[in-house]
């Protein structure tokens, strides 16, 4: 998927020229080319900084927007999966009502395409260890340990 934890000070720089934020506790904590996505969900989530979480916003809308268009485009009735980072980082953001309102509202917004997301599981695995799994099984479908 084109949105991951990468993405996250691209859309901090931009929202903080777009709000023209000069202040901030994570800008004044290290400079703005050593900030992670793991600094800016803990300055959202534990101090309240006006930037991260809109930026923490931000990125949450835009995957609700690209989870309604993938399922949409491609119909993945198996489902689709978000995986461990940012997302799990960012599930505090959802606890509030109001961004949850927001975030449903992104990914069912529009009623001429809703059964379609309706029909298509949503899960979230926050294993770390996925890509190993997905390794083993592939070794273990295939014969390689026989």
């Amino acid at each position: 998927m084109i949105l991951s934890g990468n993405s996250m000070l691209a859309i901090l720089k931009f929202i903080k020229t777009k709000k023209g934020i000069e202040k901030s506790p994570i800008l004044e904590a290290m400079p703005i080319d050593k900030i992670t996505s793991e600094n800016i969900v803990k300055y959202a989530e534990n101090e309240k900084d006006e930037l991260c979480l809109a930026t923490i916003e931000y990125f949450m809308i835009y995957l609700a927007k690209t989870l309604r268009n993938c399922c949409t485009t491609y119909l993945c009735y198996g489902g689709v999966y978000l995986c461990a980072g940012v997302v799990e980082g960012s599930m505090f953001w959802l606890k509030n009502p109001e961004n949850k309102a927001k975030f449903l509202e992104a990914v069912f917004g529009n009623d001429m395409i809703t059964w379609a997301i309706k029909r298509t599981p949503i899960r979230f695995i926050a294993a770390h260890d996925l890509g190993m799994r997905g390794c083993y099984q592939f070794g273990k479908q295939n014969g390689f340990f026989d």
